[in-house]
């Protein structure tokens, strides 16, 4: 079977690493290309089999700016940057002189897809997902859901004009739909009006003796892991500094903490957001006026995280929108008892199995597998005295410090909770799901 997965780019979060890894593992078995719709960021970007043939759209669209045409003075130099424009105008402003249908990029796509007679594309993420169905070629479209797209905190391209009305009609012409967590499913029947029987459940999996194989390698910030070692208790965080991740909630609420434990240490990792999305000098400010700078560690995006989380004693999430939450397992992965917040989606399923996904806890909840606190208020506040919620929240980082038989429990459960997740089971999956639609 030609299979052909569509992702933005290579580089970036969780969403392109499984991608990435997915693409990997089916092609021992099926031919198998992986496409990028935009240009690259400059990013590190994860690893694809060599089996798996790799294709840029943006380069196929404008050879010219990779040096493969003929010289600009041919008169072509307009016609490429009306092609930008594009990428730059507001989808809206665009469409008022063109049909959706003309799309460029689906247009080119759907070449793309007749030359290569693939059988079926998958794609993920909201814009990705968006192409996919617009430039269908006979091809069966299969698009995965990787976020929880409703509340203040969703994806902001789903937040934008228009945002929700692409949800639906993606959906709606798409031949199965992937939700990478049951409440994320959820949510698309009940707010987007997605039709059951065309959603499957995939999470993510984890190859947990990879990543403690990963971990054994050595560190490249040997400052930070001098820092760790001074440390009396080192709490843990992972993942993009944006608002969604509300990681100023999780400062504020180690304030706290420090008061009663002040050798403890909350490293943050994670490369900053970008534009109005980049929460670092928000955090930075918090961890100034509040006299943090020991305390609280921002060190940057890491490409092998799991050499400084194997140096942790537990791990905190305090976001309020996620998918699946891969940093989650990832520490469980290594041992460490985790704290998160009950947000939507993944937490609960992840950590509470047997219980209403629908629910959240109002108060600290001591889970089959980790602990789980409420949403924080999503307030930007610098000096001002905790909330309840950072106080709750604070009062289970505390319990992690100063109960030994706590984390004991958690850090033993972890591969109860991860054989779930396994590479057999969920390959297992995705392939029953792309046979049996194509």
């Amino acid at each position: 079977m030609r299979i052909m997965f569509i992702v933005p780019r290579l580089s970036g979060g969780g969403a392109e690493k499984v991608i990435a890894s997915l693409a990997s593992c089916l092609s021992e078995k099926h031919e198998v290309f992986l496409l990028t719709t935009i240009m690259k960021d400059g990013n590190e970007e994860y690893p694809l089999s060599e089996n798996v043939k790799l294709i840029s759209l943006h380069e196929r669209m404008y050879p010219q700016l990779y040096g493969k045409s003929r010289s600009e003075e041919d008169g072509r130099f307009k016609k490429i940057l009306k092609k930008i424009a594009f990428k730059i105008l507001p989808v809206s402003l665009i469409n008022k002189k063109r049909k959706l249908s003309a799309n460029p990029q689906a247009e080119a796509l759907k070449k793309i897809k007749q030359e290569l007679q693939i059988d079926c594309a998958v794609s993920f993420l909201n814009s990705a997902n968006y192409l996919n169905v617009l430039s269908k070629a006979g091809e069966k479209t299969i698009v995965s859901i990787r976020s929880y797209l409703s509340g203040p905190f969703a994806p902001a391209e789903v937040r934008r004009p228009g945002g929700r009305e692409q949800i639906i009609e993606t959906c709606q012409k798409a031949d199965r739909i992937v939700a990478v967590s049951e409440e994320t499913a959820d949510d698309l029947i009940r707010t987007f009006g997605v039709e059951p029987k065309k959603i499957s459940v995939i999470s993510n999996y984890f190859d947990q003796e990879h990543i403690r194989k990963l971990s054994e390698e050595p560190e490249e910030n040997g400052e930070l892991i001098k820092k760790i070692d001074k440390a009396g208790f080192v709490f843990f965080s992972s993942g993009r500094l944006t608002a969604k991740k509300g990681q100023w909630h999780m400062i504020r609420a180690f304030r706290e903490v420090v008061r009663k434990h002040p050798d403890a240490l909350l490293v943050i990792l994670g490369r900053e957001g970008k534009n109005g999305e980049n929460t670092k000098p928000l955090l930075e400010k918090i961890i100034a006026e509040n006299g943090l700078q020991d305390s609280v560690l921002l060190p940057g995006f890491c490409s092998n995280p799991y050499t400084y989380l194997k140096h942790g004693d537990a791990f905190v999430l305090s976001s309020f929108n996620e998918g699946f939450p891969n940093a989650l397992i990832e520490a469980m992965a290594l041992g460490l008892p985790v704290i998160s917040t009950d947000c939507s989606s993944g937490p609960r399923e992840i950590l509470a199995p047997q219980t209403d996904r629908s629910a959240k806890t109002r108060g600290i909840e001591y889970a089959e597998y980790g602990i789980l606190v409420p949403e924080v208020s999503g307030n930007t506040l610098i000096q001002e005295p905790a909330e309840p919620e950072e106080n709750m929240l604070a009062g289970a980082m505390n319990e992690l410090i100063e109960k030994p038989e706590l984390r004991e429990h958690y850090a033993s459960s972890t591969g109860d909770c991860l054989i779930r997740y396994t590479k057999e089971k969920i390959l297992a999956s995705w392939e029953e799901t792309i046979e049996c639609i194509s």
